[in-house]
């Protein structure tokens, strides 16, 4: 989702490029071109997405680590049982 948003807010910031050369001119600089520059360059939790998602993957994958190697212990941990019929 925050690579989404980040190309759709990239794409509105460079529909206010008129001569399309990557800088903004006298022209080109209005209120919408601030705005839609604000929304690039400031929102911290669309860029840290990544490092916060993958501190909470590896949390989640810890505790389902430390749960299928109990579960493999208490498994280990009861006799076969064979029924003879």
């Amino acid at each position: 989702m925050s690579a989404f948003l980040t190309i759709y807010y990239q794409i509105e910031l460079n529909s206010y490029d008129l001569n399309q050369d990557g800088f903004f001119s006298g022209n080109e600089i209005t209120p919408g071109q601030e705005v839609a520059m604000q929304k690039v360059v400031s929102d911290v939790g669309r860029n840290f997405s990544l490092i916060t998602g993958g501190i909470y993957a590896l949390m989640l994958a810890i505790i389902t680590f430390i749960i299928g190697k109990v579960v493999l212990r208490i498994n280990r941990k009861k006799p076969a049982t064979t029924t003879m019929l």
